[in-house]
This record gives C-alpha cells, sequence and structure tokens, in this order.
C-alpha cells in the first residue's frame, strides 16, 4: 500500500524516476556520447546530454571529442544530424571537438561553458547556430563560421575572453544582441557587407578591440553596440547610418576622432559619454543631428567641430551642438554662392491641411524639416535630385498655426513659413 502510495506522489509530482535525457549512448573514442531519436523514419539522432538535470552529466566527457556521421543502435545505423540543446554545457575538460559534416545544426547552450575548449570545428553542412552555443567557452582562440550560416545568434560567442580570430562569412545577413559581448582579446574583426542588421551589446566588453569596419546597409549603430571597448581608436560610420543609439559608443576612452556621415539625423543620450581622446569631430549633415543633453558627456567643448559652411550657423545655435566653442566648416559657404538662386514654391499658403512644395535650380543633396513656432520637428525628409524637386507637406494632423520649411541643399539654404489655418 505504501508503495502504491508513492508512486501515486511521483506520478502527481512529475518527479521522472529515469533522468537520463538520451534514448541511447554509444562508447566513441573513449567518451560514452549520448543520443536522442529525432526520426525513426529518417533513421536519424541529435547529440545530447547524459541527464535531464543539472549539472546534465554525471561522467563528463574528456580531451578530443570525435563525433561520427553515423552511431549504430540495435543494429540500426543512425545519421547524426545535429548537437542538441546543452548537449555538452559545463563539459569543462573537452579541448577539442570535430564535427562530422552531417550535422546540420547546433543547439542552444550546446558547448556553453566548455572552458578548456580551444578549438572546434564547424563544418559547411551547419545552417544553423542557436543562441549561447558557444558562451563563455574562454579558452576557444579562433573561430571560422561557414558560408552555410546566415544569422550569427544572441551570445553565440559572448564571454569567449580567449578569442582572437573570427572569420565571418559573406553569407551572413544579421548579427543579433550580444554576439561577441565581453571577447575581451579580440583586437579586430572584418564584417562583409552582407551584413544589414548588428543588434545591441555585440562588441559590448571588447575591451582589446582596436578597430573595425561596419558594413554599408546598416541603418543604425544599435544600444551599447561598442559599450565600454576601451581600446577603440576609431571607427568608420558608413553613409547608410541615420541614428546612434542611446550608450552606442559610451567608454570608448581611445576613440580619437569621429566622422558623423551627411545621412546621420540623431544621436541618443550619453552615445559619446567618456570618449575623453576625442580630439575632434566631423559631421557632414547639412542638417546638424539631434542630440540628447548627454550625448557627449565628459567629451571637452574646446575640440574642433568641423561641419559644413554652408550650415555653421545651424550648428552654433542647435541644441546642445551650441555649447561646442570651436567651430570649424568646410565647403561653400552661404555668402560665397554666387548665381546660385535657389527657386521655390509653396502653395497653398495658408492652408488648412496639405501643401505643394516644388523646388527648382538645385542638384544634390536636399534635406526639408518642418518645425513648428517653438522649434519642435514636425517633419524631417531627405533626398537626391537633379534640376528640380516636388513634394506635399501634409499637416493634417497638426494644430493651428505657423510652420517653418527649411530647405537645405548642398550650396544654399532657404526657409519659408507656412500657415496652417
Amino acid at each position: 500500500m505504501k508503495r502504491k502510495l508513492l508512486v501515486l506522489l511521483i506520478s502527481i509530482l512529475g518527479i521522472s524516476l529515469n533522468s537520463n535525457a538520451a534514448h541511447f549512448e554509444v562508447l566513441v573514442n573513449g567518451n560514452t556520447l549520448y543520443f536522442n531519436i529525432t526520426s525513426h523514419t529518417s533513421k536519424t539522432v541529435e547529440v545530447t546530454c547524459q541527464t535531464s538535470n543539472f549539472p546534465y552529466w554525471y561522467t563528463k566527457p574528456t580531451d578530443s571529442i570525435m563525433i561520427p556521421n553515423t552511431v549504430e543502435n540495435n543494429g540500426i545505423i543512425y545519421s547524426i544530424t545535429s548537437i542538441g540543446d546543452i548537449a555538452f554545457t559545463g563539459c569543462s575538460d573537452i579541448t577539442y571537438v570535430e564535427l562530422p559534416n552531417s550535422i546540420t545544426s547546433i543547439g542552444d547552450h550546446s558547448f556553453s561553458n566548455c572552458s578548456s575548449l580551444i578549438s572546434v570545428n564547424i563544418p559547411s553542412s551547419v545552417t544553423l547556430i542557436k543562441a549561447c552555443a558557444f558562451y563563455e567557452c574562454t579558452s576557444l582562440s579562433s573561430i571560422i563560421i561557414p558560408n552555410s550560416v546566415n544569422t550569427i545568434e544572441p551570445s553565440t560567442f559572448s564571454g569567449c575572453t580567449n578569442l582572437t580570430v573570427i572569420i565571418v562569412p559573406n553569407s551572413i545577413t544579421s548579427i543579433k544582441s550580444s554576439a561577441f559581448s565581453g571577447c575581451s582579446n579580440l583586437t579586430s574583426i572584418n564584417l562583409p557587407n552582407s551584413i544589414d542588421t548588428i543588434g545591441e551589446y555585440v562588441f559590448s566588453g571588447c575591451t582589446s578591440l582596436i578597430s573595425t569596419n561596419l558594413p554599408i546597409s546598416i541603418t543604425s549603430i544599435e544600444y551599447r553596440l561598442f559599450y565600454g571597448c576601451s581600446s577603440l581608436t576609431s571607427i568608420d560610420l558608413p553613409e547608410s547610418i541615420t541614428k546612434i543609439s542611446d550608450y552606442a559608443f559610451y567608454g570608448c576612452s581611445s576613440l580619437s576622432s569621429i566622422n558623423l556621415p551627411e545621412s546621420i539625423t540623431t544621436i541618443l543620450d550619453y552615445a559619446f559619454s567618456g570618449c575623453i581622446s576625442l580630439a575632434s569631430i566631423t559631421s557632414n549633415a547639412i542638417i546638424p543631428p539631434t542630440l540628447q543633453i548627454n550625448s557627449f558627456k565628459e567629451v571637452p567643448k574646446t575640440i574642433p567641430i568641423n561641419v559644413p559652411c554652408s550650415s555653421l550657423q545651424l550648428y552654433q545655435t542647435a541644441n546642445v551642438w551650441k555649447k561646442f566653442t570651436n567651430y570649424q566648416c568646410f565647403g561653400i559657404g552661404i555668402n560665397e554662392i554666387i548665381n546660385q538662386e535657389l527657386q521655390t514654391k509653396l502653395y497653398p499658403n495658408p492652408t488648412s491641411s496639405s501643401s505643394r512644395l516644388e523646388i527648382e535650380n538645385v542638384e544634390g543633396k536636399v534635406e526639408i524639416t518642418i518645425t513648428d513656432i517653438s522649434g519642435r520637428v514636425i517633419q524631417r525628409m531627405s533626398t537626391r535630385v537633379n534640376s528640380k524637386f516636388e513634394t506635399t507637406l501634409d499637416l493634417t494632423n497638426q494644430s493651428k498655426g505657423i510652420y517653418f520649411i527649411s530647405i537645405v541643399t548642398e550650396k544654399t539654404k532657404r526657409t519659408e513659413k507656412l500657415i496652417l489655418k
């Protein structure tokens, strides 16, 4: 009777009498490896851990792990197609892993905290490396990602403090959050232009990172992307960048200069805070990018600020920008323009909803900013034109009053007043 009650209690509480995570085990080159059958029909298995309960192993594998293409169990030959989630997590005595070309995926935390793992080969058959796969593999010194992989998932190599070489193929289109955060011995990395998204924290805490390139398709520097990269001396921002997020370069104390592209419109709070070695800032944007009060906190306000001559007065009077005192300019200034009449039409004016803006005799980049009487930006647009530009300014959802239409080109600027009745 007592035994029946015990079995019933175990059943109710969901406690398993068999904590093994695997369907079967096989001795491979001196290490016992464990496998789960993923398809009886296709005869495929994944490598798994010894037990489903933490710490997942009673007898951990050691030294080199040579995983074969196939294993046999009860007379059936199975193809090994994946490394399962947490398969080798915490196996701190593994030094080398050889994966077969039958493997297509590497699971979440599959090798996390394998603190003695020096090297692992990833075959071109692998198309997916899941989040935290090599998290805190503190002895891993190099990694080659095959060109069969499209995405580097969150925290894949986070905390790999000995990692010095990372080969990123041009098949990669996205690097997700914290992918390389805390790789404190990484000095440089080449990112292919196939990448169009780089997430938050990706290089945060890479304290030895001196330089890297940014792909030409990304549009923003995300939150804490280079946070605490204290050895970073320079960074080339591509022309596609429109926004630099909060804390993006916070604590990059070796950064000596910044060249902001023409496309930049917004720099958020603490983006360059603590960049105490900055000796100059160059902004190619015709309209001063919007700053927050602490965007350049701790950056000396006496360093040279280089801006287009046609925009010099805009920068000197813009919020936060006006705190800098040493402005220098390049290009053609407003007073140097000869025979460059900017012809504009704005109609109807006054209007009850929208107006048509036409600009003639203009070439190159045109930036149009609509502000209300208090200086609040309502709309902002940027384009490149040849001779003539036309657009509709929609103020349907705005309050009645006076609005200012600022038109800035590469050679001149003009402000029109628009009345919304």
